[in-house]
């Protein structure tokens, strides 16, 4: 019979010391296989070993486990505890174990001979179980936080059932329906939907139940009446593979969509400011442009083509000093660089070069109109007066050889013209003896050939100045 014992006792699956109390101490009598693998010790090493000296590198623990064998053999019950380092390989690698401390008695029943102490590792376990809990945490935690940024997020995020009643809602559909929550579980969504849009919304709705994703932008109005415009969408709820109602988010796309109106009133402004623009510029025969600040073409209106015959495409891009006369060049720059810090200036007359390389007078205005964002530039508006300019031209010519027949009709044709007057009156006087008659004729006959020759030539000069061509 003790030998069936000891081989059973040395095949158990578990650790196991068999502890023979004698006084205040505890001996090792026995040491199955088990513990000797576990706790890589030796059979012989640890046999008639008192317990103090199995546990001799962690002073407390010796002290623990007697005080439990003694309460064993105290109660003569079983007892069991955990314990933290049970391993005496003096390791600070933490483990955990469960001892259980196992009464045997004698025959009689009333003593008790032996104590089987069972050491049971359960470190796995424990780190699983920390494991678990840390997930468990973890997870609370995340749901908290999920739960909360549902509940505050400014987006309205709900479920609906089957018949469109609410389920669940957050802060946001509260807010958007200005309704408790408590009454909002007893709605439906239909209750917000302005009745042109009823229809339209219930058949997005029905749309998600048959398995589709949807969204949407509608008109809601709020318990309150206020209006607000919502992009919806909507997602199939499945509960083991059943549609069973939807998910939705309502975003608030009020401010959006009024922003979108503002931006297309106002492009509408501009286009039609823009097409007004161009119908006055293509109409005039002035020729428009807009310039940057150094210059450059970035608008040419179509009149280029009828006065300049360059197309405005050609002059994108370009600065309008390459088309200026070099000798015009210098004095139009010292007026343009003002027009930064002026409103208008006029920029005296100067010669513009068109297709021909003929060059054309202009009279220019100059305008700032940079801070206007419809134009953003400098505004040219040039009148063509290259035939006002030759016809003032040639009337300077025609006034100055005027001026020079006034001049010779008041010297070179009156001093004839005097002669003969001295000359008449002395033949009409009785004392003229002292001169020849003859040479009187003579010299009044010179007179009148100098005369007839001056007026003459005056005549032909009017005449050269009135059948003068422009050049």
């Amino acid at each position: 019979m003790e030998e069936n014992c000891g081989i059973l006792f040395n095949n158990l699956p578990i650790a196991c010391l068999l502890l023979q109390p004698v006084g205040e101490n505890f001996f090792v009598r026995d040491v199955n296989e088990e513990y000797c693998r576990i706790f890589k010790k030796e059979r012989q090493d640890l046999l008639n070993l008192p317990v103090q000296q199995i546990f001799h590198y962690k002073p407390v623990q010796h002290e623990i486990i007697i005080a439990s064998l003694h309460e064993t053999l105290l109660n003569q019950k079983p007892v069991t505890f955990d314990y933290i380092n049970y391993c005496n390989d003096n390791t600070e690698k933490e483990s955990f174990w469960e001892i259980s401390n196992i009464p045997i008695k004698d025959s009689s029943e009333k003593k008790i001979s032996y104590i089987l102490h069972l050491p049971s590792n359960k470190t796995s376990k424990v780190r699983e179980e920390r494991n678990r809990l840390s997930i468990v945490k973890e997870l609370e935690e995340k749901k908290a936080q999920n739960e909360c940024f549902v509940y505050k997020s400014q987006d309205g995020l709900f479920s609906l059932d089957a018949k469109g009643n609410f389920l669940s809602v957050n802060k946001g559909i509260v807010d958007f329906a200005e309704v408790s929550a408590e009454q909002l579980l007893k709605m439906s969504f239909l209750s917000f939907c302005r009745e042109q849009y009823r229809d339209k919304i219930f058949n997005f709705f029905i749309r998600a139940l048959g398995g589709e994703d949807q969204n949407c932008e509608a008109v809601f109005v709020s318990s309150k009446g206020r209006t607000v415009v919502l992009d919806v969408s909507l997602v199939p709820m499945k509960i083991h593979g059943e549609i069973v109602g939807v998910y939705g988010i309502a975003r608030d796309i009020t401010e959006k969509k009024q922003s979108e109106k503002t931006i297309r009133e106002q492009q509408e402004k501009l286009m039609c400011s823009e097409n007004k623009f161009k119908a006055l510029v293509q109409k005039s025969s002035d020729l428009t442009g807009i310039l940057d600040l150094k210059g450059n073409y970035k608008f040419v209106s179509e009149s280029t083509i009828s006065i300049l015959g360059i197309s405005p495409e050609e002059f994108i891009g370009k600065n309008f000093s390459d088309y200026i006369h070099p000798d015009d060049k210098e004095a139009v720059m010292t007026y343009f660089v003002q027009i930064e810090d002026k409103k208008q200036l006029n920029i005296p007359i100067f010669r513009f070069r068109d297709l021909g390389s003929n060059w054309r007078w202009l009279k220019t205005t100059v305008t700032n109109l940079t801070d206007n964002p419809y134009v953003q530039g400098i505004v040219t508006n040039s009148r063509d007066i290259t035939e006002s300019k030759h016809l003032w031209d040639e009337t300077l010519k025609k006034n100055k050889i005027l001026n020079e027949i006034a001049w010779e009709h008041a010297h070179i044709v009156r001093s004839p013209l005097v002669r003969l007057r001295g000359l008449i009156d002395l033949l009409e006087e009785e004392n003229y003896e002292i001169w020849n008659r003859e040479d009187l004729i003579k010299l009044i006959k010179a007179s009148a050939e100098e005369l007839d020759r001056t007026v003459l030539a005056t005549v032909r000069k009017i005449e050269n100045v009135e059948n003068r061509e422009p050049n």
